[in-house]
């Protein structure tokens, strides 16, 4: 049986730079501060990206040590710290006992960044997520989809958001509807997009508006993993137990690829609560 086509939801697209195309609701177009940092950002992917397959070119072409950033990344967010034949022991000499190991995982690790960097500087194209707007994902209606798709924060009359009374420390939470009572995609989600695919990569135009750009960086390039190279989400940054998983699941891991760029693209260390409002200094 054929599969039923539902309709675009978004209708306008609009070239903001030479390489890079955005696509929104006419309704709610971005406004000129929003594209000047859409620009920005996409620029900021394209730098650290760029400057991720040269540190890992170094040692995978070029046989030099592992920096110490690199080295610090990858025991990190692709946590060879945690397997012994990976960990980052040095010998009497100072020397990485792994050496030999690292570089050949690190070699797999690069075909990623390099297919992630080719793809994002060749062009980008960005689509907006249209939160508490879109009925939609891909060919799936989100009254069909897991609630969490439509997730959001529960305001008071006066605006403010509600805290949970079952958790003091967050917020309350519930599905968003429309007028229609359907169900629309919540604020929660950052972006998203298909996995293993080559087409464009869906965003949130409206955090373009407190991201900073490195921040926002880093959410092109955790979807373009999912999108060039079929990465997962085998967990998130912010998720406690992201430094406890194997090298095996975090090689495949977007938010490793995300976090690994923007801390070598920057120079700096990032993780979670790091990176948030952080500036981008090549």
């Amino acid at each position: 049986m054929r599969r039923k086509q539902l309709a675009k939801h978004l209708d306008k697209r609009e070239l903001i730079s030479a390489r890079l195309l955005i696509k929104y609701h006419s309704k709610r177009p971005p406004d000129k501060d929003v594209k000047r940092k859409l620009i920005e950002a996409a620029g900021v992917a394209c730098a650290v990206m760029r400057t991720t397959v040269w540190e890992i070119d170094k040692v995978c072409l070029f046989r030099r040590d592992e920096k110490p950033l690199l080295t610090q990344v990858l025991d990190k967010h692709f946590c060879f710290k945690n397997a012994a034949w990976l960990a980052s022991t040095e010998d009497a000499k100072k020397k990485l006992v792994n050496e030999k190991a690292r570089r050949e995982w690190l070699s797999y690790i690069r075909r990623s960044m390099l297919s992630i960097s080719f793809h994002l500087n060749t062009g980008m194209y960005l689509l907006d997520t249209d939160a508490g707007h879109r009925t939609i994902v891909g060919d799936n209606e989100i009254d069909n989809m897991d609630e969490s798709w439509s997730k959001d924060f529960v305001h008071d009359a006066s605006g403010n958001r509600v805290i949970d009374p079952a958790d003091p420390n967050s917020y309350q939470l519930a599905a968003k509807t429309n007028p229609q009572g359907k169900k629309v995609l919540g604020s929660l989600i950052e972006a998203y997009a298909q996995t293993g695919s080559s087409g464009p990569v869906h965003v949130s135009f409206e955090l373009a508006k407190t991201y900073s750009a490195l921040q926002f960086a880093r959410l092109i390039i955790h979807e373009a993993s999912h999108t060039f190279r079929g990465t997962t989400d085998v967990k998130y940054a912010h998720d406690g137990s992201y430094y406890n998983q194997t090298p095996n699941d975090m090689v495949n891991n977007a938010d490793s690829y995300a976090y690994a760029a923007v801390s070598i693209g920057s120079k700096t260390l990032h993780d979670y609560d790091s990176l948030q409002g952080a500036a981008y200094t090549p």
